[in-house]
């Protein structure tokens, strides 16, 4: 069954958040709600991606405009200081988007039920197989979707990164 939205994800992904994961990581047809799983977690990389070049898209407009008025009439005195703080108060809140954007990637193992892990299990697919109690072709399509998603967010966290060293 597809779907489920973020409670299927919830109960696909278990709390890896808190290192929690199910006991049990494949019972009968699991294999296919990690694939879901997989797939749901693509969708929000690319979420976070559209998110991410909205803001850029706005601060680039943001910074065109203000480099274009003061070409034409630099500010002076306290309309000096008003641009600044306008400034500054833009830049802030772009920080704050970028942090709530980043993804946050786990290096250790959280359990079968972390679409990072299975990405380690490229090459070996009958080993994840086995673990699993599913096909190898199945275990072959959730390894290549675990690359997939770690490398768009892991994309994302260097262009988050890199925007929160210039802005």
């Amino acid at each position: 069954e597809r779907g489920g939205g973020v409670n299927g994800w919830r109960r696909a992904a278990g709390d890896t958040l808190q290192g929690r994961v199910s006991p049990d990581p494949a019972a009968d047809g699991e294999i296919d709600t990690l694939i879901e799983a997989a797939y749901q977690e693509s969708a929000r990389a690319d979420g976070k991606s559209a998110a991410l070049l909205a803001v850029v898209g706005i601060g680039f407009a943001a910074f065109c405009a203000a480099c274009a008025s003061t070409a034409t009439a630099p500010p002076r005195g306290v309309t000096r200081w008003l641009c600044v703080a306008a400034l500054a108060g833009v830049c802030a809140v772009a920080e704050l988007l970028l942090l709530a954007l980043r993804p946050r990637l786990s290096g250790r193992q959280a359990g079968q039920r972390y679409f990072g892990t299975w990405r380690g299990y490229d090459g070996a697919p009958d080993l994840l197989a086995a673990e699993l109690s599913a096909e190898p072709g199945a275990c072959r399509t959730l390894i290549r979707l675990s690359i997939i998603v770690w490398r768009k967010y892991l994309l994302i966290r260097w262009a988050i990164d890199l925007l929160m060293v210039i802005v």
